[in-house]
């Protein structure tokens, strides 16, 4: 495995590349496939107005404190129960975002619901912050299997995420080792709520050895059905045997890979 991140995220990043700078509106309803369609009145694009771009303090308050909706539930939308078609309805009533859209496959079975809303940065200057709901489009229930946030502009230490959650209950830590400069090629950190359907990791491996502790900032969140299996299948590391129950910042296991 030459990234941490799923192959499925860096198609998603590219569909919202492709959705800021081209602003084509798209048909909200995740369509089923052949022999699967359902009558239903199709929902518009959403594109919501906002007066100002929202603080990302009141952002954090509202999304980790929303103890009505705890992992592996995000803004309504339930990891392993919530369908596409309902994940774009619950997605456009949140005030956390501007923007609500759904992309067909490009590639693979997995359809995205791909949803994102400005900030206001502490420098002044305005950012983003949103992620995609993933589902099998091939699928009859079309039923949303990750929720996957990009936090590049809406930074959250562990400590805060332990703060809010309590302690992890699992880590995936691993070294993946390049046989062709007899070394280390690369480090992935992976910070797993499993019993709660949550996971906090970084997008790409980094070349040195994350320092764990309660001030580290990781860039992405799964959200997932709470199981080993559901995490394995949202993250798609194809490594679950680097599982490890988590025993504090100072007992961490590298595996090789």
């Amino acid at each position: 495995m030459k990234h941490t991140t799923s192959f499925k995220f860096f198609i998603y990043c590219g569909l919202l590349i492709w959705l800021y700078s081209c602003q084509i509106p798209i048909d909200l309803t995740p369509n089923a496939p052949k022999g699967t369609e359902k009558s239903a009145t199709p929902t518009p694009s959403v594109t919501l107005q906002t007066t100002q771009p929202r603080q990302t303090k009141l952002v954090k308050e509202k999304w980790l404190s929303d103890i009505s909706c705890s992992p592996p539930c995000f803004e309504g939308v339930i990891s392993g129960k919530t369908s596409a078609s309902e994940s774009v309805k619950l997605l456009s009533r949140s005030p956390l975002f501007d923007k609500v859209e759904s992309k067909k496959p490009t590639l693979g079975n997995d359809g995205y619901i791909i949803f994102s809303g400005d900030i206001l940065l502490d420098n002044g200057k305005i950012g983003q912050w949103g992620g995609a709901a993933v589902y099998d489009y091939t699928s009859s229930e079309q039923i949303i299997y990750v929720i996957e946030l990009n936090l590049n502009d809406l930074p959250v230490s562990i400590g805060e995420f332990i703060k809010i959650y309590g302690e992890p209950t699992h880590l995936m830590a691993y070294r993946r080792v390049a046989l062709d400069i007899n070394g280390v090629d690369g480090y992935g950190l992976y910070i797993i709520w499993l019993s709660k359907g949550f996971a906090v990791y970084s997008s790409l491996e980094t070349k040195s050895k994350p320092q764990l502790n309660p001030n580290l900032i990781l860039n992405r969140v799964a959200y997932f059905p709470p199981t080993l299996e559901g995490y394995g299948k949202a993250t798609a590391t194809g490594f679950i045997k680097a599982v490890r129950p988590w025993r504090g910042y100072d007992n961490i296991e590298w595996v090789d890979h």
